[in-house]
Formats: structure tokens, C-alpha cells, sequence
């Protein structure tokens, strides 16, 4: 109060200032800055509540003033003790009659503002609540029933015949991670996958020890178990389905499902996540399942800081943690949080707490405030403002002033003489005497602007000249040049292409101007060009070497490379890209040509030995991966060299080509079909499941025998005098290794498949013969 005084005091005395402007000048460069000093730094309040309570002191110290200037002024007036100047007193009635009842609409709007918050969050928690029970409640209802399903299959198909079932079941929905059939003792009968990821078996293991077991056999209904530590695999916190067999209403052993939590764990965080909710999934003995907040951890009991939780309806609670003493009233509201606890389950067997924080909602609340109390200031002055208009209709000179002075400017330029007004009245006075000293200012400042004038002409003139000569260079080289010029703005839509598209890509420079990049940018590449516009609108910096594949208006696609530059405003702000695009087509067809040459037989255009190790290496990672068998086929043909030695190595081009097409159409496309060089070729079978290998490689291999048994019709001779048709038999000799989960190397694989190759020649050819490490030995 007393630093106040002082500054209204001084700014009132010295600057000729009145009280109120002086006063609100006083709140704006010292007491607003001094309240969120203490609140803020002293008291540790927040940056919203400090905000607000600054502003509400600012407009009460205002209105404190404007109401003491009245009653000071009103009680001149009465006694006539003192002279009031009468634009002070209509200042002050208009801003009194401007602000006091904007105060009282505001702590009534106030009040019916908070009370809509209140409800609000209320609101939203329920339909949060409603939404999110519903989702989890349809969720593990769909789990029970699939597993329930499977339980009623159980009481009349033995766990051999259950065993493919549950396979499915498991593999059909990415909710289970496990699914198993227990026998009456708590052992698994019937389990998917059979084995864990240690590679340990998951048949023949009891869970009797777990605590939902005993509530399953007496309630002989489907459940959801509590969070426990897993037994199988890697050890981890698991949930469950459980549904019981049930045999002429006995209790004969149960199916369980372990759950995988993803879909749901991902559903609560987008909707905590849009809404800054709190959620926690608890199991019916209080232990955490699922949970954002920060001090909760998974499997542990759900327990709550120092506080007190007050029920405010049937539905909602208020949690509110335990604060200092003197923390304001505002701050404990704000550290508070609205929750809702929901049973889930048929059993309620978890239940569902979503909480609410206030902060979120009491923040935009005191935005809102601090807006009102900002408009109030704005108020005051435009009340001022509108005074100042007043007086000049109260004030008869100022209204002859008005006149006056309204062609005060074209009288100025001609340089005529004026006969000013007289006034007794002190501010008119004044304020013509101010007039005659502008006037005279004027006066100088117009024949300095009118050399000024022609100075600036003549200057823009010339750099007018200048920027059309720049233009036109500029136009010219775009124009010409061999190279496409773009530009693009912030949506990738392009604001300008040269003549250079038209006669690269074929299409209209009308029909590319105002289009996306998505029109015509290849949609496996479409990611690379964006990428790379959205770093150089990001950072500002130059973007190069951006390859990509172009639409050509006859629907072929062309391969460019382009680098772009950022176009910045006067602010140094990025509001588009520059850039420039070369066509490299011929290039990559060219390095597709070197790729082909490489990795493929120049004659039958199969993979070669080099691309068939890489292939190879896939196939035994994959099936080391997922527990499936592959197989390895080495192939020789029979009476290859007959053919060479009778007819010529033309002929036997002709017959190895036809090899190759035979092969490939015996075999599914995944399949690999690679020559190894001269008359031997190797057939790769990946993902041949995990039963039954060798019959299935069997099938291929015998498919392949028969159909290069079948004869062969090549064609020599390229004129009607030479054509002649060379009918051939030739058989193969086939040798084949399955693997999975193997230690060989590569090379032993190929080796034992030679190997077997070689003994189905020592059998009189055209046959077929397995290495007898075959299968899941090799």
C-alpha cells in the first residue's frame, strides 16, 4: 500500500498524470510484477493461479482509485473546496459506470463458470467411465466365450483331438498369448504354442498352486484370474480366462486362456492421452493389472499417498492428497482428482478407477478468468477514449477548434496565414497554443517530405527497372533449362513447375500447378518425399539427394533426384521450398541391369549360387525362428551330356532353359529355384510346417522327377531349311535334406544334399533319395 502511494504520488506531481491512469500505470511496471514475485516465487503457487490473482489485484487497486476519486471529487463539488477539471470528472463517471458492472457480471459469471467446470468434469468422468467399462466389459466377454467354447468341446474330445483347436483358437485371436487345457489336477493336457520361448515344453506342467483354482472348481463358472507371475517361459505378471470342464457337474479340469492386454492398454492411453485422464486396472484382490499412474506398479497392491477420499455422489468420489497448512484454497482444489471405481467382469472379478485431475480444467478456467479481468482493462481505456469524445461536445471551443482545424493540413501546404481562436478556459488555452506550435512543425515537415517525395520517385523508378531485368534473366533460365524447377508450399502442393515437366513427364503445366506431390510422386515413395519436406520446413535447412519415382502422363514412372531449398519470409520464417529435378532414369536402369548380372543365371535367369547362400540363409534363420521345417534339393540331370556331345551346346542352352521353367512352375512362388552350375540346379522349400517334412518335400521332389521325365521338344534352327525338332529324355537324380533347428552351416547342408544327390545316381538315376539325417537331424 505504502510503495502505492508513493508512485501515484510522484507520477501525479511530476509527470502531470491523474490519479486513476497513474494508478494503473503504477499496477502495470511494479504491483503486477511484485504479486507474482510472492505468489509465485515466495509461495510456490502456480504460474495460472498466480496469473489470475495479479490481474484480480491489478483491476481491484484500479477500481479502489476510480471509487476514491469520485467520492473526492463528488465532495469538491458539494463544498466547493477545490476546482475539478471537467474532463477529470467525466473520465471518471464513464469508466465507474464502464467497470463497476462489468466487476459485479463478472463475479457472477465467476461463480456460474466454476460451477460449470465442476459438472463438467463430472460429466465427462461418467461417459469416460461408461465408454471405457463398455469397450473392456465387450472385450473379456469375447475372451470368455471363445474360451467357455473350448471347455464344452473338452468334455467329449480327448486333449489329442483338443490340441488343434486350441491352436486355432490361439492363433485367431492376438488377445491370447497362451491357450491350454488342464486336466482335473491342474496339469496341461493340450497346449498352444507347445513349446515356450526358452524351448522348454509347455505339456505336462500343474498349476495347482494357483489361488483362482479353488474359486474356479466351486463356482464351476467362467472367471477372470488375478494378476499372477507367469510359470511358462520368461517369467511375467499374467492374467487369464478361465472357464472349468464340467462332466455330469463335476469339476473335470479347466481351459485357460492368458491374455494379452495390448488392445486394451493401447485403448486406455489414447484416451488418457486426449483427455489427461488417470486410469488403473486392478484384480479382485486390489493388486494393479494395468495403470498410467507413475506411482503404481504392476502386481502391487493399489495404494494412495497421504490424503482423503470424499464420496460426492453415488458415481463419483473426490480424491484430495494432504498439503501445508497454508496452501490456498485454489491450489488444494487444483491438486485434487474426481474418480470413478467400476466393477468389470461378469464376477466383478477387477475393477476400473479412472481419475480426473482438476489442474487441466482449473487451468483453462483461469485462463478464461484472466481474460475477463484483461478485457476490464481494455474497458477502462476504450472508457476513457469515449470521455475524451465527450468533452468536446460538453466544451463549446473545443468544438470551434474541431472545426477549425479540419482543413488545417491543405491551408498548411499553401502556405496561407491563420487566425487562431482565443480561449480563457486553461486547457483550451493550452491546447491551442499546443495547435500553433504543430502548425508551425508542419509546416517544415511538409516541404521536407515533399523533397523527400521526389527523392523516393526517382529511387523506386530505377530499382523498378532493375528488378525486370532480374525477372527476366530468371525467366529465361527456367524457361530453358533441361532440369524441372518447382516450387512447393508447406502441404506439398506445387505453387509453380517449369516448362521442363511438359517435356519430361508429358503432362500440361495446367494440370500440375495447384496439385499435390501425391498425384504424381510413386506411393512406395511418397514417404521419402515427405520426410524430406517436412525437414526442410522443420529446420530450415537444405534438403539433397532425394530419389524418388514420377508418374509419366503415358502411366510409366521415371526415376529423379532433386534437392530443395527453403523460401523464407521477411521474418526469416520458412513458407516454402525451392527446388530443382533431375531425371535419372536411364542411371537406375542401369544399376537394375549390374543387380541382374549379379545375382542371376545369364542363360536360364534363375537366382545363382551367390543369390541361393543369401536365400538359404533366410530360410534357416526363419525356420530356427519359428519352429518350422525346411528343405534343401540338389538336382542333376540324367543324359545331359549325351545331348551336348549329339547335338551341341545350343541344344543343350534349349534343354537347360526348359529345366528351368519346369522347376519353377513345380514349386510355390516363395519357393527358391537357383542353378548351381552346368546341368545341376537346387531347389529351396521353405516353411513346410511342424509335421510331416518329409512326406511334404516327398510330394515336391517326386512332382519335379516326373515332370522332367516327361520328353523334351526343342527347337534348332532359325530358317525353314534348318528348323528341325530335337526330341530328348532327361531324367534327374534328386537328393534332399530337411532341417530345422539345426547346427549345420550352409555349406554342410548343400553337402548333404549332394551327398543323397549322388546316392540316387549310384540307384540307377531318375530317382529320389532323402540324407538319412532327415528330418530334424540334419
Amino acid at each position: 500500500m505504502t510503495i502505492e502511494v508513493v508512485a501515484v504520488g510522484l507520477l501525479m506531481g511530476r509527470k502531470n498524470i491523474g490519479m486513476v491512469l497513474a494508478d494503473a500505470i503504477y499496477w502495470l511496471v511494479i504491483g503486477m510484477p511484485l504479486v507474482y514475485v510472492f505468489y509465485h516465487g515466495v509461495m510456490d503457487a502456480s504460474v495460472g493461479s498466480t496469473t489470475i490473482t495479479m490481474t484480480k489485484q491489478a483491476v481491484n487497486g484500479v477500481a479502489n482509485t476510480l471509487l476514491a476519486r469520485l467520492l473526492y471529487s463528488g465532495y469538491a463539488l458539494g463544498t466547493g473546496s477545490a476546482k475539478i477539471a471537467y474532463r477529470d470528472l467525466i473520465y471518471n463517471l464513464l469508466s465507474f459506470f464502464a467497470l463497476y458492472p462489468a466487476l459485479i457480471l463478472l463475479m457472477v459469471s465467476s461463480h456460474d463458470e466454476f460451477k460449470k467446470t465442476d459438472l463438467q468434469i463430472r460429466n465427462d468422468l461418467v461417459h469416460e467411465t461408461q465408454l471405457v467399462r463398455h469397450r473392456i466389459d465387450v472385450w473379456s466377454h469375447n475372451r470368455i466365450n471363445e474360451i467357455s467354447h473350448l471347455a464344452a468341446l473338452a468334455t467329449t474330445l480327448t486333449p489329442a483331438q483338443m490340441q488343434p483347436r486350441l491352436v486355432q483358437s490361439h492363433r485367431s485371436d492376438i488377445n491370447f498369448l497362451r491357450v491350454g487345457l488342464l486336466d482335473s489336477t491342474s496339469t496341461t493336457t493340450a497346449y498352444s504354442p507347445q513349446v515356450d520361448e526358452l524351448g522348454r515344453s509347455n505339456i505336462g506342467k500343474n498349476f495347482a498352486d494357483r489361488p483362482f483354482i479353488p474359486r474356479l472348481k466351486e463356482s464351476l463358472k467362467p472367471m477372470l484370474s488375478e494378476v499372477v507371475l507367469g510359470q511358462i517361459g520368461v517369467p511375467k505378471p499374467i492374467v487369464a480366462v478361465l472357464a472349468p470342464v464340467v462332466k455330469a457337474n463335476e469339476f473335470n479340469g479347466h481351459v485357460a486362456g492368458v491374455l494379452s492386454l495390448n488392445e486394451i492398454e493401447q485403448f486406455l492411453e489414447k484416451n488418457a492421452q486426449s483427455k489427461t485422464m488417470l486410469y488403473t486396472l486392478l484384480d479382485t484382490n486390489g493388486n494393479v493389472i494395468l495403470t498410467n499412474h507413475k506411482d503404481q506398479q504392476v502386481m502391487q497392491p493399489f495404494a494412495r499417498s497421504n490424503g482423503s477420499l470424499h464420496r460426492l455422489d453415488d458415481t463419483i468420489s473426490q480424491w484430495a492428497p494432504k498439503l501445508p497448512p497454508n496452501t490456498p484454497s485454489s491450489e488444494r482444489w487444483k491438486a485434487s482428482s474426481y474418480l470413478v471405481d467400476s466393477p468389470i467382469g461378469g464376477l466383478s472379478e477387477w475393477r476400473l478407477i479412472l481419475e480426473q485431475p482438476v489442474a487441466p480444467f482449473q487451468k483453462m478456467l483461469y485462463a478464461r478468468y484472466t481474460s475477463v479481468l484483461a478485457l476490464l482493462f481494455i474497458l477502462l481505456f476504450t472508457s476513457l477514449v469515449l470521455a475524451e469524445f465527450l468533452s468536446r461536445i460538453a466544451v463549446a471551443r473545443v468544438e470551434q477548434l474541431t472545426l477549425f482545424t479540419k482543413s488545417l493540413p491543405e491551408e498548411l501546404s499553401k502556405g496561407a496565414e491563420h487566425v487562431w481562436p482565443q480561449s480563457n478556459v486553461t486547457e483550451h488555452h493550452q491546447l491551442i497554443e499546443r495547435f500553433k506550435d504543430m502548425a508551425a512543425s508542419l509546416s517544415r515537415q511538409f516541404s521536407a517530405n515533399k523533397e523527400l517525395t521526389t527523392s523516393l520517385e526517382n529511387r523506386v523508378a530505377e530499382r523498378t527497372e532493375k528488378l525486370i531485368a532480374s525477372e527476366e534473366k530468371f525467366r529465361l533460365l527456367v524457361n530453358n533449362s533441361h532440369d524441372i524447377i518447382y516450387t512447393l508450399n508447406e502441404d506439398g502442393i506445387f505453387t509453380f513447375v517449369s516448362p521442363a515437366w511438359t517435356s519430361l513427364l508429358g503432362h500440361p503445366l495446367e494440370e500440375v500447378a495447384g496439385h499435390s506431390i501425391s498425384k504424381f510422386v510413386h506411393p512406395e515413395d511418397l514417404s521419402i518425399c515427405t520426410a524430406a519436406l517436412s525437414g526442410l520446413f522443420s529446420t530450415g535447412q537444405l534438403q539433397t539427394n532425394i530419389e524418388y519415382r514420377v508418374r509419366h502422363a503415358d502411366k510409366s514412372w521415371r526415376w529423379h533426384i532433386s534437392s530443395a531449398v527453403p523460401i523464407k519470409d521477411e521474418a526469416g520464417m520458412v513458407i516454402g521450398a525451392e527446388g530443382i529435378a533431375k531425371d535419372i532414369t536411364v542411371q537406375k536402369e542401369l544399376e537394375d541391369a549390374v543387380r541382374q548380372l549379379a545375382f542371376h543365371d545369364a542363360l536360364t535367369n534363375l537366382p545363382n549360387r551367390r543369390l541361393l547362400t543369401d536365400r538359404l540363409g533366410q530360410v534357416m534363420a526363419a525356420s530356427r525362428r519359428t519352429t518350422s521345417y525346411a528343405a534343401l534339393m540338389f538336382l542333376d540331370l540324367d543324359n545331359f551330356k549325351t545331348l551336348n556331345d549329339t547335338h551341341g551346346h545350343d541344344v543343350g542352352d534349349l534343354l537347360l532353359m526348359e529345366v528351368a521353367k519346369r522347376l519353377t512352375d513345380s514349386v510355390r512362388e516363395m519357393d527358391t529355384v537357383a542353378r548351381f552350375g552346368g546341368d545341376e540346379f537346387v531347389v529351396l522349400l521353405g516353411d513346410l510346417g511342424d509335421t510331416e517334412p518329409d512326406a511334404k518335400a516327398g510330394v515336391v521332389a517326386e512332382k519335379i522327377r516326373t515332370t522332367l521325365a516327361q520328353p523334351f521338344l526343342l527347337t534348332v534352327g532359325q530358317t525353314a531349311a534348318t528348323h528341325k525338332v530335337v526330341k530328348h529324355y532327361c531324367s534327374a537324380s534328386i537328393g534332399v535334406v530337411v532341417f530345422m533347428n539345426h547346427d549345420l552351416s550352409q555349406e554342410e547342408v548343400l553337402k548333404r544334399a549332394d551327398d543323397a544327390m549322388y546316392q540316387a545316381k549310384e540307384a540307377g538315376r531318375n530317382s529320389i533319395r532323402f540324407h538319412k539325417g532327415s528330418p530334424a537331424r540334419a
